[in-house]
């Protein structure tokens, strides 16, 4: 689903990691839209308690 990051939900822990190694992780604009995304679901499930990044 997302090219810039890889998105883990585990026992109401979401964890979100940067995978840009080859640019070791800079931001670009699809990075921060992925993020934006990951983190607006993040925030509808309610089953989500914790967020690592």
């Amino acid at each position: 689903m997302y090219s810039s990051i890889l998105f883990e939900q585990k026992a109401g822990i979401a964890v979100i990691t940067l995978n840009r190694p080859r640019v070791l992780n800079a931001l670009s604009r699809a990075l921060k839209g992925e993020l934006s995304d990951a983190l607006g679901r993040v925030a509808k499930d309610p089953d989500i308690r914790a967020v690592v990044l």
